[in-house]
């Protein structure tokens, strides 16, 4: 039997790595296309040799060739300061690069996930709602594998809030860090409050995240801690 070929844009990014990785474990063929202008090769370092992993570097809006049994697009940049950067190429990536993978997706008879996102950033007042990179991969892939065509929007997320300053105080707490809080003006129309509503991910795919947010942050401590070392 021949293995599944998922195409995941933004394949080189945060989500779209470990996303990446996650579908080569299970056995998927995966080819990943990325423009390396937000995303970084060190992201994919681990599985690049892989037999059944590809990379294409190109542009969201040209797609590669090839026929493709499911499609995750998670090509545009996320973190604020890049999309707000360029916003012109921000809104051509997004409206141009979903065309592109809609028509791709056509003629393949593929299933396409189209990603959108959220961010964090403030004065520390405000609450965020944090879901560890596994578990939401969990629910991509549980959205990709859905034996049920979902036309509309399926939040994906971490419905505990916590505020930013709560946050800040947890990560001093956990490293030891003797660092102090420093907050600032909010950027203009960023929101006070995010938490995501998952009830329907719940029902249509039995998925929600596993990981409490400790957890998460003790893993992620460790990950900055063993990058950071001397070698």
């Amino acid at each position: 039997m021949t293995a599944p070929h998922i195409l995941v844009t933004g394949g080189a990014g945060f989500l779209g790595s470990h996303l990446c990785e996650a579908l080569l474990a299970r056995g998927d063929t995966v080819t990943c296309l990325d423009d390396f202008s937000t995303g970084h090769a060190d992201n994919i370092a681990d599985f690049a040799d892989h037999p059944r992993f590809r990379l294409v570097t190109a542009d969201v809006t040209q797609p590669p060739s090839g026929r493709f049994d499911a499609i995750a697009n998670l090509a545009c940049p996320a973190s604020p300061r890049h999309y707000q950067a360029d916003p012109v190429r921000t809104t051509r990536t997004a409206v141009l690069g979903t065309l592109a993978m809609l028509e791709l997706a056509h003629a393949s008879g593929a299933r396409l996930l189209q990603a959108s996102t959220s961010e964090v950033y403030g004065d520390g007042a405000q609450t965020r709602s944090f879901c560890h990179a596994d578990d939401m991969v969990g629910g991509l892939m549980a959205l990709l594998d859905s034996p049920r065509s979902i036309a509309g929007p399926v939040n994906l997320g971490n419905p505990q809030e916590t505020s930013m300053a709560g946050l800040a105080r947890r990560i001093i707490a956990l490293t030891g860090s003797a660092s102090r809080l420093v907050t600032a003006e909010l950027p203009a129309d960023d929101p006070r409050q995010r938490c995501p509503d998952i009830s329907l991910a719940h029902d249509l795919l039995g998925w929600q995240p596993q990981i409490p947010i400790e957890t998460g942050l003790l893993r992620t401590i460790d990950w900055f801690r063993n990058r950071l070392q001397p070698a």
